[in-house]
């Protein structure tokens, strides 16, 4: 039989408050993207953060939902 760790809900809720903080983030930056001028490097640039910022924020809930699945 496996042993478990002991599941810690602090940090689910730090996960989850840091998922919220990068996916508004992203959302803010996406927002103001200039769909006009696509050819600037600032607008390509732009687009590449809130994609990241969008990635690491689906990667907190990720890592929620596998430990909340490993606990019960």
């Amino acid at each position: 039989m496996v042993k478990r760790k002991k599941y810690k809900p602090w940090k689910t809720i730090v996960f989850w408050i840091l998922g919220a903080i990068f996916a508004s983030i992203a959302s803010i930056i996406a927002g103001n993207i200039n769909l006009n001028s696509w050819t600037g490097f600032r607008s390509s640039l732009e687009f590449m953060v809130a994609l990241f910022f969008f990635l690491i924020a689906g990667l907190f809930w990720i890592a929620i939902s596998v430990a909340m699945k490993e606990s019960s």
